[in-house]
């Protein structure tokens, strides 16, 4: 590899940096972890009338502001907890929220517990409640008939919603749960003639164990419409009366929480009542009566599963409908042209859907309003799944749009088709994503969902990583595990998966481990695979790993090493290993010193392992993959990477562990090698055959544990390894090489080896063909002094950190490596320690190069975040 020039990339610093320096605990009783509690809170949430907010549901009211209030909106909070798992429920009396509520009221939360998973804020879709356009800050418009963005109105719902959450999450109580689901007829219809409706009524009691009833949860679908465009006093609608009238039937201060369905094509039956108001109040009476009897014959549970699960969804393009003008057009005074404007500023890219399983209810979140017949989809799915009561959680976190199927927007279904803005395959994402969703969360009918006898999963490449990959694992007990896989995802419904795999190697009783490799082989390249372990004693959660590409591709991976099992320095090493999670990228190179001492004890390599596994594993269960690299921690038994992570080694002799791996095509080669061993001899002649056969590959990285030429003065020369590795690195055309062991940051200009005038410690700066090297180390463990920089040293510093890297090819004969240093902690002039990684944004398979919110990059320039260089091809 050449380099042909060195670029920075300048980024606009305008992130905001989270310092956490509280500790963890690692010792939930058995308790805690057993028992699910709750709390519930509620908020008064009707603006002021001074604040002349608009009512959201009708262009034709052109943002006119309220002029009274006929009964109060409220939100509700209901936080469920056990162990260490949160999930709060938010039923909310507006029309709907905008894509921007959600992620600032993460931000006002300003809790490392709160994130996008586990928070479902759920509207009524109450059409005399204040408007949601109003409530979005991309909204610059200035349309009366879209709705006019009020920032006094936003701020008052994110500080009512932020006070409801914190009010709700505390003073936790054990709680009994029970569902019960019933058909009611008469009630709703499919406002555009369709046979389908959704007549299902479900509903869920939460109550304390001395059975005071505590809140809850009312699922019904149709649309709060009784009051027009003409209405302009505000009201939570038969939705409003509902919650009221049932929480007097129950009585003991019950907290009433409802949430609408898969509401898009469904409208209310009303019965009598001379003013809209007044027929709203007899649909929301005759409905909690019915409610009520059903709540009656509910039996509540202790031992309840609960769980929950996020899936990202990337929309498809936005496009106007062709019947909008006929519909939309007409109400809110708009062409196809300027509503192609609106849609790129206002509706989003990309969503999400979260789901929740308190029990025997599974809640999936859908964020807009979807068509009842894919609604009825979604839940019999489920149900033939095993689940007993599922139900949609309409317009949840964020509106996006009317969700149809094809046939639906194709053929022109009134007004929903023309506020569907995203095409006909909407649909079908949603339905896809709502699957990713649950899935998860759906018991295995033939094991009972009991779990497998199985901790300490990890995943490495040791192969070819465009079609293999090892999963490893610790089995507790038994001897007959199987991994059952595939493209699709079915969650723990193991049957369901077309692939299956037995261990292909096994090692029992060492370290105080069973541990099982399986060997999957024969993958397509670039493919997500969802995977779970079966045993006799039941199954493991569904996760996913990804393939690598075999052509030319840009993808993101993490390099570092030097971590700890031990006091902060373990606190720490943790917080790292979040980041893996948060990154998502393709794999991680691990160049060496696991863990504390040696690499002889067992408890301690335990801890790093079950540290991988829990914090590694991104939200919607991806894997990460390793590639591990030997350190001078696990000389005390030189075969050790090999027992854990299957690591190969070379000439028959298992002490000799260094490797090669290749993907893209031609892309890029990785080596690991080992300097804890003799750099010369075997190694040196592999390494050199080893070049040989890499020199097609546009890009070349090797990994090892000791720097040559050390950043701290504390660490000694490798001089011996210097000779043997340097010129053959060089001259092969090495383009980035991964150090670790001296516990700090360091990445270097491109350099050669020389003795030549203007050398420093054998190498000088050559921006054409040289390396850069990159380290050293610091996972996790103290940072050293960086106070041994060099003439040809492009930066460095003393802190926690990892390398976050991103891969691109330019051009046919160029690959740029894009180098970001994300600090993960830092200790003061008082070695009084700061951590810098739990608001980090999440990312996934949509936005894997965005800089997430809250990451903390080294940028010592006050511009720079990020290295950038440019290799040419030989």
């Amino acid at each position: 590899m050449k380099v042909s020039f060195i670029k920075f990339v300048l980024l606009p610093l305008s992130l905001a940096i989270i310092m956490i320096s509280s500790g963890f605990d690692f010792n939930l009783s058995n308790t805690n972890k057993l028992e699910l509690t709750a709390n519930v809170a509620t908020v008064d949430l009707t603006p002021p009338l001074k604040m002349k907010f608009a009512l959201g549901g009708y262009g034709e009211r052109m943002s006119k502001p309220a002029e009274g209030v006929h009964d109060k909106v409220w939100a509700k909070a209901l936080v469920l907890k056990k162990g260490d798992k949160k999930y709060v429920i938010v039923t909310i009396d507006v029309l709907g929220l905008p894509p921007n509520v959600k992620p600032q009221l993460i931000k006002k939360l300003s809790s490392n517990e709160w994130k996008e998973d586990n928070i479902m804020l759920l509207p009524s879709h109450s059409h005399t409640s204040f408007d949601m356009t109003a409530l979005n800050d991309k909204n610059i418009l200035n349309s009366p008939q879209i709705g006019i963005f009020q920032p006094e109105l936003l701020e008052f719902l994110l500080e009512s919603l932020t006070e409801l959450i914190k009010k709700a999450d505390k003073n936790y109580q054990p709680v009994v749960i029970g569902t019960k689901s019933s058909i009611v007829e008469n009630m709703n219809r499919n406002r555009r003639g369709d046979p389908d409706v959704d007549k299902g009524l479900t509903i869920t009691r939460i109550d304390l164990k001395n059975g005071k009833p505590m809140a809850v949860l009312v699922n019904w679908t149709a649309h709060p419409t009784f009051m027009g465009a003409k209405d302009m006093l505000v009201s939570g609608g038969w939705p409003g009366q509902l919650q009221r009238e049932l929480g007097k039937l129950i009585g003991n201060g019950v907290t009433v929480m409802y949430y609408n369905g898969a509401e898009g094509d469904q409208s209310p039956i009303g019965k009598g009542g001379t003013s809209h108001y007044e027929r709203a109040e007899i649909y929301g009476r005759d409905l909690a009566v019915k409610t009520f009897k059903f709540y009656q014959d509910i039996k509540t549970n202790p031992n309840v599963t609960f769980d929950y699960n996020y899936s990202n969804i990337k929309l498809p393009k936005r496009k106007v409908h062709p019947s909008f003008m006929e519909t939309g057009g007409d109400e809110y005074s708009l062409t196809p042209e300027v509503l192609d404007v609106v849609l790129k500023v206002m509706a989003p890219d990309k969503t999400g859907i979260g789901s929740v399983r308190i029990g025997d209810l599974l809640i999936v979140g859908i964020p807009g309003e979807l068509a009842a017949g894919l609604g009825l989809q979604i839940k019999n799915e489920l149900i033939e799944k095993g689940i007993k009561y599922p139900t949609i959680g309409g317009l949840a976190n964020e509106w996006i749009s009317y969700i149809l199927n094809a046939e639906q927007y194709n053929n022109g279904a009134g007004y929903e088709s023309s506020v569907s803005f995203y095409g006909e395959n909407l649909g079908n994402i949603i339905l896809k994503g709502a699957k990713n969703s649950s899935s998860p969360l759906v018991d295995n009918k033939k094991d009972n969902y009991k779990e497998a006898a199985s901790d300490k999963y990890r995943l490495v490449w040791n192969d070819d990583p465009s079609t293999t990959i090892t999963i490893i694992w610790d089995q507790l007990k038994g001897e007959s595990p199987i991994v059952y896989y595939g493209k699709d995802d079915f969650g723990r419904n193991y049957a369901e998966y077309p692939f299956s795999q037995t261990p292909t190697r096994k090692l029992l009783n060492y370290y105080e481990m069973n541990t099982y490799y399986a060997e999957i082989k024969s993958l397509e390249p670039d493919q997500n695979y969802y995977f779970l372990i079966k045993d006799e004693f039941g199954v493991s959660k569904r996760y996913y790993f990804r393939t690598a590409p075999n052509t030319p591709k840009a993808f993101t991976f993490i390099v570092g090493g030097d971590s700890k099992t031990f006091d902060e320095s373990h606190m720490v090493t943790r917080e790292s290993n979040k980041v893996v999670a948060k990154l998502s990228p393709l794999f991680v190179l691990f160049n060496g010193d696991f863990n504390s001492g040696n690499g002889t004890y067992p408890d301690r390599w335990h801890q790093w392992l079950r540290d991988w596994d829990t914090l590694t594993t991104t939200s919607s269960g991806r894997k990460i993959p390793l590639v591990p690299v030997h350190g001078n921690h696990e000389n005390g038994n030189k075969t050790i990477l090999n027992k854990i992570f299957n690591a190969p080694f070379q000439y028959n002799d298992s002490t000799n562990i260094f490797y090669s791996l290749s993907f893209g095509g031609d892309f890029i080669h990785i080596t690991a090698l080992n300097s804890e061993i003799n750099t010369g001899g075997k190694q040196l002649k592999w390494l050199k055959n080893n070049f040989k056969k890499s020199k097609k590959y546009k890009l070349s990285i090797a990994a090892y544990h000791k720097p040559f030429r050390p950043h701290t003065s504390s660490k000694k020369e490798q001089n011996r390894q210097y000779s043997n590795w340097a010129n053959l690195f060089y001259k092969n055309g090495l383009s980035l090489s991964a150090d670790g062991d001296s516990h700090m940051h360091k990445i270097t200009y491109p350099l050669k080896p020389s003795k030549e005038e203007g050398s420093f410690q054998g190498f000088i700066r050559d921006d054409i063909k040289g390396t850069v090297f990159i380290g050293e180390g610091s996972w996790g463990v103290h940072p050293r002094a960086n106070d041994d920089d060099k003439p040809w040293t492009l930066q460095s510093g003393s802190f926690n950190q990892l390398k976050w890297i991103h891969v691109k090819p330019e051009s046919n004969s160029t690959t740029s490596i894009e180098i970001f240093t994300v600090i993960t902690a830092k200790y003061d002039d008082k070695d009084s320690l700061s951590l810098f990684v739990d608001q980090i944004e999440s990312l996934n398979d949509d936005n894997l190069f965005k800089i997430p919110d809250n990451i903390n990059l080294y940028n010592p320039d006050g511009k720079s975040q990020s290295v950038k260089f440019i290799f040419k091809d030989n």
